[in-house]
């Protein structure tokens, strides 16, 4: 099995939350790496983006991907 970022425990997403008024604004969609390796403001290609896992020091399989048997 190749190395993904999704399967790497530093792959963050938290979705959109719509805010409720200008008190509440919500916050934005975001999309990381909290190892530093790569963040979406440098993103052209998510596909490729993903891949990085193959040549990234920092890769760790998340505890999610093991259950699934992506290890």
């Amino acid at each position: 099995m190749k190395r993904l970022c999704l399967f790497c425990e530093h792959f963050y997403f938290s979705e959109e939350e719509r805010g409720y008024s200008e008190y509440t604004p919500g916050h934005p969609a975001s999309l990381c790496c909290t190892g530093g390796y790569w963040d979406i403001s440098g993103v052209t290609d998510f596909r490729e983006t993903m891949k990085l896992a193959e040549t990234c020091m920092k890769f760790v399989t998340s505890e999610d991907a093991k259950e699934l048997g992506f290890e």
